[in-house]
């Protein structure tokens, strides 16, 4: 068996009960591989910096049962800037 037929095996079975961490879940591949999770039985949380489409996909996540947390831990204020030292 190859390994990407392997991988894809591994990954394609039941995830009931197990916990799955997503960064970058509010789009792309994140996104994919948190729906993905969810059918498959897992309980995930996502983690990603746009908190509109996070919501967008918390609640896709939800409908297939994979419901865990939704956190968007930027913040929205610039960093102040450092004193320039001499």
């Amino acid at each position: 068996m190859h390994t990407i037929t392997k991988t894809r095996h591994r990954f394609a079975k039941r995830r009931d009960g197990e916990v799955v961490v997503v960064t970058g879940a509010s789009a792309g591949v994140g996104r994919a591989t948190a729906r993905a999770f969810a059918r498959r039985g897992a309980q995930v949380g996502l983690i990603a910096r746009d908190p509109e489409a996070l919501q967008a996909t918390c609640r896709d996540v939800d409908a297939l049962g994979g419901k865990g947390p939704c956190v968007s831990p930027t913040s929205r204020t610039p960093p102040k800037s450092r004193a320039r030292r001499r």
